[in-house]
Parts: structure tokens; sequence; C-alpha cells
């Protein structure tokens, strides 16, 4: 005990003594433990630690490719999407793609990055909203404005990502049911997704997975 007392006392009054290389050893240290720390936590959460769905094991990214262009991981059309459900491969095949669009209404605008779902999706994660309902195949018909020009949009059910819900409607329980306007649309709230619920995707997906709120995707096929 008493040489490791000693060990301490020489290796303080040397780093007194050199106040500048003390400075670049402790910041280089701290950098290097900061690197590794930010590296591990990812490498755990993406490789280590099994996925926060139901049966992860069961779950797979399904990508198209462009052969005469040698592009793997390309988005399918959907078309494609639509012949993969109906193919019986898939026990449940759900999509997603996401963008940012304008949320008017309820006394201020915001530019929201939206998730746009086929209505199974989350069944397919195996996750529910904490608060009201998921979206049904009712949410998620159809609608084209540039053919369908004699009706008017149906009203697109929305749910909210947890922290949107703080950050907008500061987590009011009465927020169910409240109408706004998405994308120059009509739309209601009808849910609020759990506070840990995460989308995880790999980068390749090239898409937006923490978004504010979801949405129907309503593919035109």
């Amino acid at each position: 005990m008493y040489t490791w007392f000693r060990d301490i006392q020489y290796a303080v009054r040397t780093m007194l003594r050199s106040p500048a290389f003390t400075t670049v050893a402790v910041a280089t240290l701290a950098l290097g433990i900061g690197a590794n720390t930010a590296i591990f936590s990812v490498v755990r959460a993406v490789l280590l630690a099994p996925l926060p769905y139901e049966d992860p094991d069961q779950l797979t990214i399904v990508w198209g490719e462009l052969r005469n262009r040698n592009i793997t991981h390309f988005p399918h059309s959907p078309t494609d999407f639509r012949d993969m459900q109906e193919s019986g491969i898939f026990s449940d095949l759900g999509a997603f793609f996401s963008f940012g669009v304008s949320l008017t209404g309820d006394g201020r605008a915001d530019q929201v990055d939206a998730g746009f779902i086929t209505s199974n999706f989350f069944d397919v994660l195996g996750v529910k909203p904490f608060m009201g309902r998921n979206l049904t195949l009712a949410d998620d018909t159809p609608f084209n404005p540039l053919t369908d020009t004699t009706s008017a949009p149906p009203t697109s059910a929305v749910i909210l990502s947890y922290g949107y819900w703080q950050r907008r409607f500061g987590g009011d329980p009465d927020v169910l049911g409240r109408a706004l306007q998405l994308g120059g649309g009509p739309a209601e709230i009808v849910g609020v997704m759990p506070e840990d619920f995460t989308l995880l995707l790999p980068p390749t997906v090239r898409a937006e997975t923490d978004v504010d709120l979801w949405g129907p995707a309503r593919l035109d096929y």
C-alpha cells in the first residue's frame, strides 16, 4: 500500500512540473475513452443487443436491386411490394418511407419529419401505441390527388412520437382526436407511440427514422 501511495505522489509531482504535457495527455485520454464508449454503444445496440421488437430473429429487410447498374439496397416500387405481399413467401410484410412535411393547426405551424407506413407496419414489429390506437386498413386506403380530382382528401390518421407529443403538445392526455392539417390535408391524432420506441434500421436505408409522427402510406398501386 505504501509503495502504491508513493507512486501516486510521484505521478502527481511529474504532472505538475509539466502542465502542458499533462493537459495534452488528459485530453487525448478523454477523447480516446469517449470515442471507444460511443463505438461500443453503437456496436452493442446494433450487433450485440437483441432488437427491441417481437420475434426479432424473424425480422428481415427486403431490398430491391438494379442489376444492369450494379445497384443493391434499392427501394421497391409499390407494385413490387404488393406482389411480395401476395406471394405467400413472408408471414407479413410492411413498408416504410419518410420525408419532411408541414403540420399546421392547433396554434402554430411546424416542419416535421414524418414516417409513412402501411397499416400493418407496427404489427410486423410487434409494437403498439401506448395511448390511442394503431393504423387500420381503412386509414391506409389509397388516395391520389393527381387523379382523384372529384373527391376531397380523406382525413389522415396520425400517430405522434412520444418526443413530439411532449414538445408540441406538452404531454396533453387529451390530444387524441385533435384535428390538424398535414401537408395541406386534414389529419386527426389517433395515437402516441411509447417513449422507448425507436425504429432501428441500417444506414443503407437512407431514410429518416427518428420521425416526429407516423401516418398512412396510402400506396396507390
